[in-house]
């Protein structure tokens, strides 16, 4: 029984490294909020330890579904911010569209379970978007994050949509 249990948390650590391989922390991210000032949380949902102003910047220390972790110069060290309001490149936030051959899936968190999925020709809103430590840009969509390899921009032009191949 105790070897059972030696190997379940052994291979729980692995799956929990595993998880967290993805991240790019020490990724410099930017406050991207359009009103007020932001809230930085003890904990997704938890009670307020401090701001930022747009344009703040802070360092990426980890995911939780769509709450980032943060260091800061806050008294706190840092805390938890909504992904819709903090991004790696403030200006890739925008419209995008699935180009690609199929179905994108949609993530948790950077390659991270799939939670749903994006058509072909589907649009989404882009809120910020986030590197992991191969490079990869992953988009936050609202309900999880998309990699951008296969979303192309969507720009208009008068009265036209034009898109702006992202990824490949």
């Amino acid at each position: 029984m105790k070897q059972y249990a030696r190997m379940s948390l052994c291979m729980l650590l692995v799956c929990l490294m595993l998880c967290n391989a993805a991240l790019a922390e020490g990724t410099r991210l930017y406050a991207i909020h359009t009103e007020g000032d932001l809230n930085i949380r003890e904990a997704p949902e938890g009670s307020r330890v401090g701001y930022l102003l747009p344009g703040d910047e802070v360092t990426l220390s980890g995911f939780r579904g769509e709450w980032i972790r943060v260091k800061c110069g806050i008294d706190a060290g840092g805390g938890y911010v909504h992904a819709r309001y903090i991004s790696s490149f403030p200006e890739a936030a925008g419209t995008y569209c699935n180009e690609s051959n199929g179905s994108v899936n949609v993530r948790k968190a950077p390659g991270g379970r799939v939670v749903d999925r994006l058509r072909k020709g589907e649009t989404a809103e882009v809120y910020s978007v986030f590197p992991d430590k191969n490079g990869e840009l992953w988009g936050f969509i609202g309900t999880g994050y998309v990699s951008m390899e296969w979303l192309t921009k969507v720009h208009e032009v008068g009265n036209e949509e034009k898109h702006l191949r992202h990824g490949r």
